[in-house]
């Protein structure tokens, strides 16, 4: 395992040293916060790391059900606290709506629509948008070359 590695495994999985227990809690909150990219999160609480590793290594937590767990658990704490809702979170976007439906803005309806969707999970990335990101890893892979 390499020297800068998370490893969640522990011989008692119910709890996790206050050390690992402050990183992931700090990188569940990171990745929500930065718009869900792992890679980002991780390089930013460990910058040392090369980037391949970040890559490698958040998209290990991203799959590991403890992981996965301990997201969700501070997505629920955090909901909470700011009383962050499906709903509410949803009337906000329908009353931004409105708004927009007022100065004709078909820009932010699209958003708002988009975000309503994703809220539901419905939300899947157009071709467009997928053709975009290949397109957008073949040139970043081309410069490595």
């Amino acid at each position: 395992m390499k020297k800068n590695a998370v490893k969640i495994e522990k011989k008692d999985s119910s709890k996790l040293s206050p050390k690992h227990d402050d990183f992931l809690q700090k990188l569940a909150q990171e990745y929500d916060s930065n718009g869900l990219n792992m890679k980002q999160a991780y390089k930013k609480l460990r910058p040392e790391v090369k980037d391949s590793t970040a890559e490698v290594e958040g998209s290990k937590l991203l799959v590991n059900p403890k992981f996965k767990a301990f997201l969700a658990e501070e997505r629920r704490i955090s909901s909470e606290k700011y009383d962050i809702t499906r709903e509410s979170v949803l009337q906000d976007l329908i009353q931004i709506d409105n708004q927009a439906k007022l100065t004709d803005n078909l820009k932010i309806r699209v958003q708002i629509a988009q975000e309503k969707l994703k809220i539901f999970g419905l939300y899947a990335p157009t071709k467009s948008e997928v053709d975009s990101k290949i397109t957008e890893y073949k040139i970043i892979s081309n410069i490595d070359d």
